[in-house]
């Protein structure tokens, strides 16, 4: 089966960690939208906060993928509706499943740790102050309404991979 598979969910929720995991697993291509605009940032093509643009590269890579017959899983917050609906439609247009995991760190201060320890790109949060801030945009949608799994990424990481890889099933 070929799917799209959208991993969403704050910074420091282990989505990046879970996500790779994942698609050792299944062989889908990951696309980390993070990997796009933390470059662009660093480089001066963008500035912080304009994730805008590396949105519209992860769409394109990820049509053509589909195009191409991969299964891809997105590595990006996806708080904001019209970034799912676009998931939706690319799904339906190349006939694929389509799958939402919200990933998500119950304990704060897991958290905070995740935020100060991962390599640090441009425009990502590295503190929960810095985190709170950046998530209490107006738009911004922290719970999906489509239908999705929510994981618990304080919980070991191959039980993490085995709810994803049961939900993709």
């Amino acid at each position: 089966m070929t799917f799209l598979l959208q991993m969403a969910g704050e910074a420091g929720t282990g989505k990046s960690t879970l996500t790779r995991v994942v698609g050792r697993l299944t062989g889908a291509l990951v696309i980390d939208k993070d990997d796009i605009t933390g470059p662009l940032i660093d480089e001066g093509a963008l500035r912080a906060g304009e994730g805008g643009p590396g949105y519209a590269v992860v769409f394109r890579l990820t049509e053509s993928a589909l195009e191409q017959g991969f299964s891809v899983i997105l590595d990006n917050p996806a708080f904001w509706q019209s970034v799912l609906d676009r998931d939706k439609d690319l799904a339906e247009r190349h006939k694929v499943a389509y799958r939402l995991v919200k990933c998500r760190c119950p304990d704060r201060e897991t958290q905070e740790l995740r935020l100060r320890g991962q390599g640090r790109q441009m425009g990502q949060p590295w503190s929960r102050p810095e985190l709170d801030a950046s998530i209490s945009r107006p738009g911004d949608v922290l719970v999906p309404s489509e239908p999705h799994i929510e994981v618990d990424t304080t919980q070991p990481l191959d039980v993490c991979g085995r709810q994803v890889l049961e939900y993709l099933a």
